[in-house]
């Protein structure tokens, strides 16, 4: 039994299969929408060419999309509706379409709104023939005109330029028959003022006359100037007419110090110089030329300066650098600007001229060349302490400074005999040395004040130490000569005491021999109130009949100067 069904299954098999075949090869294709590709009976997928065709149906609303009934697809998408268009009309309402292809939709569907002139005052629709009246004044900055309600101008009074006649015032109003202002009345506005009598000031706007012009100008006799030209005033107000205007003339003298001055008018066009201004040029060996640096005037030829505490070749005058001659004398010294030029050996003694000189070191006051502390003085300012090889530079460095305080520190002379001091105040503590001078003085300050003190005993000045319009104060130590006009004397030794003028104040002090002229008073007549002079026995000394020498001079010898007991 089992044999026999399998190869009836076989046949069985092979039928269905060339039934297949047979059955695809016939197969009548059937489907839904022209846009459907499987076939509904075989499901076999055919190929279309070009676009599919689809079925679908539209609501006439573009804010909608349209898809396809068989198969979904977006044919059309959804857009906005358009609603720019112009109003759409009919005899009782008007309204706006959308503009989007077969849209169908519609806005702002509303009743007409009649106007005075019949017509919808929306959309223009005539709803009713309208008759003019033009009863109504139209009027504009330019024309006038009769016209309807509805803004139509009457064709038998159409718009007219305004008929006002300008009367050439600010002052009146222009108007026109219509009653229309062209002008309104203002105020005059005067043209600029041309500030010439003889042209009237008018007004901007109208033929108003502010000013009257004048016939002719009152012109002056006298000159006027400025700067650079000098000519003849009006003396009308206000006119700034300028008759015979020229400008100034005068031949210069070439002196700086006289005016120039001109000779149409007497315009000063160069003020004087009160002092011709001195320079020195023309450099040559031996001499410069003086000349004013304004003008020709000065010419005048001297030989170079050489300063006395800057020995460096250079004219003061002129700033000529010379050539130094250190032959003449064999001393080292050039003859003419002496500028030094010493060889010196260890102990500082010049090989040349066999005289000794220092370099001090301005910290310590010991030279550099021999190790020895030589300096001459210190000078103390806000506690700091310079040394000094000499007592000129000192006191010149201490000039026009305040509190300042030099010590001797060792024997030292002054080369010159007066210093300008300009002022400030200084302290010179001789500190048991000898100041002595090359010359008659020791001091002689002209200005400024000067306090003289001994520290230690046994200082002493030689030569004079005087006053000269500066003042000296004198504290201690031992002096040869003291005169002046402004002097203190409150301790010390004094060898002469020499007084002719005013202005001296004894509080203290020794007096080997006192001088004093009969022309300020007798020897008492410079002692502070309370003081006297006393003897060497202690007693006060007998001034009462002291007589004068043949010069007028009061002499008094070997005093003491103390309070009145």
């Amino acid at each position: 039994m089992k044999k026999t069904l399998i190869p009836i299954v076989a046949i069985l098999c092979l039928l269905l299969a060339i039934a297949l075949v047979a059955c695809n090869r016939t197969c009548q294709h059937s489907y839904d929408y022209p846009c459907q590709t499987e076939c509904n009976l075989c499901g076999e997928q055919r190929v279309v060419e070009g676009q599919l065709e689809h079925t679908f149906q539209d609501d006439g609303d573009c804010t909608t999309a349209v898809t396809c009934d068989g198969c979904n697809t977006v044919v059309v998408q959804a857009n906005s509706h358009d609603y720019t268009g112009l109003l759409q009309q009919s005899q009782t309402e008007h309204w706006l379409e959308c503009q989007n292809d077969g849209c169908l939709a519609q806005s702002n569907l509303q009743g007409h709104s009649k106007g005075a002139d019949g017509k919808c005052t929306v959309c223009g629709y005539v709803m009713e023939e309208h008759q003019h009246d033009y009863t109504m004044d139209g009027k504009d900055d330019y024309e006038h005109w009769k016209a309807c309600l509805c803004g139509a101008v009457d064709p038998n009074n159409p718009k007219t330029k305004h008929d006002a006649t300008d009367d050439n015032n600010c002052e009146t109003a222009d108007i026109c028959s219509c009653g229309y202002t062209v002008s309104a009345s203002r105020e005059h506005v005067a043209n600029l003022d041309d500030y010439d009598c003889t042209t009237a000031t008018t007004c901007q706007n109208c033929d108003y006359v502010f000013v009257q012009a004048l016939a002719s100008h009152d012109v002056a006799s006298y000159w006027n100037a400025h700067n650079t030209h000098h000519f003849h005033i009006c003396l009308n107000e206000g006119c700034k007419f300028e008759d015979s205007k020229a400008p100034h003339y005068a031949e210069d003298d070439g002196d700086c110090t006289t005016a120039l001055l001109c000779d149409g008018c007497g315009w000063t066009m160069k003020s004087a110089m009160e002092n011709h201004e001195i320079v020195k040029v023309d450099n040559k060996d031996d001499t410069h030329t003086i000349g004013c640096a304004n003008c020709d005037i000065i010419d005048v030829t001297e030989y170079h300066e050489y300063s006395y505490y800057i020995a460096d070749g250079i004219c003061t005058g002129c700033g000529f650098a010379h050539e130094c001659d250190f032959s003449i004398n064999n001393d080292c010294v050039c003859s003419m600007c002496e500028k030094v030029n010493h060889v010196l050996d260890s102990q500082c003694v010049c090989e040349t001229c066999l005289h000794t000189y220092h370099n001090v070191d301005p910290t310590t006051g010991i030279c550099s060349q021999c190790n020895t502390f030589v300096a001459a003085v210190s000078i103390t300012i806000d506690n700091n302490k310079t040394y000094y090889s000499n007592f000129d530079d000192a006191i010149i460095f201490a000039d026009g400074k305040n509190n300042v305080v030099i010590v001797l520190e060792n024997n030292c002379s002054v080369a010159e005999s007066t210093f300008d001091l300009s002022g400030g105040s200084l302290t010179i503590d001789l500190n048991g040395k000898t100041l002595g001078a090359k010359t008659n003085y020791v001091l002689r300050p002209k200005g400024g004040t000067i306090t003289v003190k001994d520290s230690a005993g046994g200082g002493r000045t030689t030569e004079m130490l005087s006053s000269l319009g500066g003042k000296v104060i004198i504290e201690g130590g031992t002096h040869e000569f003291v005169a002046g006009s402004n002097v203190t004397i409150n301790d010390g030794y004094i060898q002469k005491l020499s007084i002719n003028q005013n202005g001296v104040v004894v509080y203290g002090g020794t007096y080997e021999i006192v001088y004093v002229h009969k022309s300020i008073g007798t020897v008492d007549c410079v002692l502070a109130d309370g003081y006297c002079y006393y003897d060497q026995d202690g007693n006060v000394a007998d001034i009462s009949d002291l007589p004068t020498d043949e010069y007028g001079w009061y002499t008094l010898q070997n005093v003491t100067v103390g309070k009145t007991k």
